[in-house]
């Protein structure tokens, strides 16, 4: 009996278990688009009441309401918005979730052209008199998704963001496209349209600022998600929290490009102006460049836990700590790090060039390490300091350079139109890099101690950096992306600065100056650079031309014409 109970447990366990996954298959498909009529199949539908009753619009781009709601899985929330104002022209239902896709649509059907899709999404409603409108938000996750859901309301005289859309699914898009890549965050948007003028709504001129606001690093909570999104939601919202981002020289006004910070969230908004203070906002979008939440963010771990990833970082460390406290006093051990790491890095940007789309860094650093046996060499087979102070000092002034661009190069305008043409670039990465090697080798001891100190110093914050998720890497990074990567140079790279940031930096300046001072102290006594072991040995090897005598003994002696003996002069 007891036998015949536990089979007919396993077979009910078994039907549910197929009647889940048919389910499933059926949602899939609706993601998939390949039959929208399974919308039959959502199990529940509920409704979210907003009314707007007694709020009017004191300015255009106000906020009429906003609240949070949790959408359950496989839910169709009915956005009743209800008692709009006669003031209100049209409004923007934005709706915002944390890391999952949400769906919002003017039917409950997934009609084409009627409903968007995404994690940053809203639709315009052009009121033309009706108090009530009806709007359909859907979840097909198979998690609770917590959505933030804000009308904003325009006036009359507001042109209408996304009301020209020539290329997004829906006809008025007032949303932005954000595409990732490992490199490069790309934002799009869509022309507005100028009520003012209906005839000539899509000509009319119109001016698109672009912000952006940097969200804490490596802070992925829904708290600090949402609240960033409030900090970013109408048009003096975004003036006060966000940076304006210059317009691009070459690329469209309504796309913009940026540097993938990985782990650092980025809020991106649009503000359109048509003039007179006429003004309206676009969605904001938000990213993290960590790729979809389906992929668990994995990449937001900046540094993976694989054994060959900490090694790597290991020996950068230790290899920094070397250079930076003892690296003039073992002038070989500096020469071959460095001769390693920047052939390393110029390796790594040629193999990308020829195999792209590899992993070549182990080939790069193998082909580094042969380069920097040749360069310890180079100083064994010559022994000249000033042609072996070369390459740290060129790379040191690399190093210098890269920071100058990385901190300032968005907020001085020269810099700006310098950064998007490639020529202009890499002269004048090229100039600052000879400007530093030129003034430092005027003293090649001097310059070997402040190279090995500064890049030392660097490559010890580097795995840091690398483990806190902070940013102070990309000045390396920024460089190496912009010689590798199609469509870089018209990338916004102003960088997050933030706590961590600061307290690296300040760390990376005071390990230079500690480690300068421990190598000059270390050379007191001591010649400037150590002897040439082959030179000294081939010096103190006679040979035909070699002097009988030594050269300060000659004049202590003379040869006697009476004599004939050698005789030591008298001294008084």
């Amino acid at each position: 009996m007891n036998c015949y109970s536990f089979s007919i447990f396993r077979l009910c366990v078994l039907i549910a278990f197929i009647s889940s996954s048919i389910n499933f298959e059926n949602v899939a498909g609706i993601l998939n688009g390949n039959d929208s009529s399974v919308i039959n199949n959502l199990n529940k539908v509920t409704t979210i009441r907003m009314p707007l009753a007694s709020v009017k619009l004191k300015s255009s781009g106000e906020v009429l309401v906003q609240n949070i709601n949790v959408v359950s899985p496989f839910t169709t929330a009915v956005l009743n918005i209800t008692n709009i104002e006669s003031d209100v022209n049209f409004f923007v239902t934005e709706v915002h979730s944390h890391l999952h896709n949400i769906t919002l649509g003017y039917h409950v059907e997934l009609v084409p052209h009627t409903y968007i899709v995404g994690t940053n999404i809203g639709l315009v409603t052009v009121r033309n008199g009706a108090s009530n409108v009806q709007l359909y938000l859907q979840n097909f996750n198979l998690v609770e998704v917590t959505a933030m859901i804000t009308i904003i309301g325009y006036n009359k005289f507001a042109p209408i963001p996304g009301g020209c859309n020539m290329e997004f699914p829906v006809p008025i898009s007032p949303f932005l496209m954000v595409t990732e890549t490992d490199s490069m965050i790309i934002v799009d948007s869509q022309p507005a349209a100028d009520a003012m003028i209906p005839q000539y709504q899509c000509l009319a001129p119109l001016r698109y600022d672009i912000y952006q606001m940097y969200m804490p690093e490596k802070d992925l909570s829904v708290d600090t998600y949402f609240n960033s999104m409030k900090k970013m939601m109408t048009v003096n919202d975004i003036k006060t929290n966000g940076r304006k981002v210059s317009p691009s020289l070459l690329g469209s006004v309504m796309q913009r490009v940026y540097s993938a910070y990985t782990g650092t969230g980025s809020v991106y908004a649009v503000i359109v102006s048509s003039g007179f203070d006429r003004e309206s906002a676009y969605v904001p979008a938000q990213t993290y460049a960590c790729g979809s939440a389906e992929n668990g963010n994995s990449k937001c771990a900046l540094l993976s836990s694989s054994s060959k990833s900490s090694l790597l970082m290991l020996i950068v460390f230790c290899a920094g700590l070397a250079l930076c406290y003892t690296g003039h006093a073992y002038f070989t051990l500096e020469l071959f790090i460095f001769g390693t790491l920047t052939s390393t890095l110029i390796f790594d940007v040629l193999l990308t060039w020829i195999f792209p789309n590899q992993g070549v860094l182990f080939l790069s650093a193998l082909t580094g390490t042969a380069f920097g046996i040749v360069w310890c060499l180079l100083w064994i087979i010559l022994g000249i300091p000033i042609l072996s102070v070369l390459l740290p000092v060129l790379t040191c002034g690399y190093l210098c350079t890269a920071t100058l661009f990385y901190f300032l190069a968005d907020y001085i305008e020269t810099l700006q139109e310098v950064q998007e043409i490639d020529i202009n670039y890499w002269l004048a990465i090229l100039c600052g890099t000879l400007s530093f090697t030129i003034f430092l080798l005027l003293k090649p001891c001097e310059a070997s101690i402040i190279s090995s100190a500064f890049v030392g110093s660097y490559m010890i914050i580097f795995p840091i950096d690398n483990y806190l998720g902070s940013n102070l890497k990309f000045i390396l990074v920024n460089t190496i992306r912009r010689a590798t990567v199609d469509g870089f140079s018209s990338a916004i790279t102003s960088p997050p600065f933030q706590y961590s940031d600061f307290i690296l930096l300040i760390t990376w300046f005071a390990q230079t100056g500690f480690g300068y001072a421990v190598q000059r102290v270390s050379l007191v006594g001591r010649p400037p650079f150590p002897h040439n072991r082959k030179l000294l040995r081939n010096a103190s090897t006679p040979d035909e031309r070699s002097p009988l005598l030594r050269p300060g003994a000659v004049s202590n002696v003379y040869v006697s014409s009476a004599t004939n003996e050698l005789v030591q002069p008298h001294t008084t």
